[in-house]
């Protein structure tokens, strides 16, 4: 959007982008007042205040009844944009997906690793990474890769020649792990589809048949939430060929895999609630 400027040299005006207008729009009452706090306690130079300004400016013109066709503000708009989803990120951080303690851990070694205490922040490290009864695969990975780096920024040497094998291993490890978990959450996505589909417009299943190996034996998934999958389709597919009993089996070990890894029912307790249900279906 082109800047409207006079020939005195007064601030550009701006016009504000769709982004800005659709998040601003989107807030409740809570959220605007905490992203107006922030703005004000943090309003110390000429650009603070700007956002602030902006931000409300365009929170009044949006409450209008008649609304301007085009929103202009003084400040930059993409850098608004971002401000407002970082501090509703603050706001909702104990709400947002993959957020628990690990990931906590992981910002405290962060900064314990910046402030040049290795040791403190290498047991952290090592807390998320050898946590057995966690499957947060990614921050695992992300703690790997921190202590790596910092090992050879700090030139740790003993770490490099004794533990860095073993770090990588683990990696690999998790990173096996975590995709073994895509690949069967993708393929009850899609054997639900092509299943459902194809109940009307044809009897071929290529999609199945592609992941007829891993449908098999159960310890080809190895998350918890990889096995809950792979029973989970083939409770699906044993209704779906007129086997009631069998999909019983597998639906039932369905609930008791949710029941084993408590972890995971509390990270997934939608699922839960569907395999539940499945296993009434199946009676029924």
């Amino acid at each position: 959007m082109p800047d409207l400027r006079s020939s005195q040299g007064v601030v550009p005006r701006r016009f504000t982008s769709q982004q800005l207008i659709n998040i601003i729009g989107s807030l409740n009452k809570s959220e605007k007042r905490y992203i107006n706090l922030n703005l004000k306690a943090f309003s110390f130079d000429e650009d603070s205040n700007g956002l602030l300004s902006d931000f409300n400016k365009i929170e009044k013109q949006l409450d209008l009844k008649k609304k301007k066709d085009s929103l202009i503000i003084t400040g930059n708009s993409t850098r608004l944009y971002y401000k407002i989803i970082d501090i509703l990120y603050q706001l909702h951080e104990e709400e947002l997906p993959n957020t628990d303690s690990s990931l906590k851990n992981l910002k405290r070694a962060k900064v314990l690793i910046f402030k040049e205490h290795y040791k403190e922040g290498f047991k952290i490290l090592d807390k998320i990474i050898n946590d057995a009864f966690k499957y947060d695969y990614l921050i695992k990975m992300e703690a790997l890769e921190l202590k790596l780096k910092s090992a050879i920024s700090a030139a740790d040497i003993n770490y490099l020649k004794n533990q860095y094998v073993n770090d990588k291993e683990l990696f690999s490890k998790f990173h096996k792990e975590y995709f073994n978990l895509m690949e069967f959450q993708n393929m009850e996505a899609l054997i639900k589809l092509e299943s459902s589909t194809l109940y009307f417009f044809g009897d071929g299943h290529p999609i199945t048949k592609t992941y007829q190996r891993l449908l098999e034996n159960e310890e080809n998934a190895f998350h918890p939430l990889a096995k809950i999958y792979y029973n989970k389709v083939n409770a699906f597919l044993a209704m779906k060929s007129g086997q009631p009993d069998k999909a019983y089996l597998y639906a039932q070990r369905t609930v008791d895999l949710f029941e084993n890894y408590p972890e995971v029912k509390i990270k997934n307790i939608i699922i839960y609630l569907k395999s539940i249900r499945n296993v009434c279906v199946v009676l029924f």
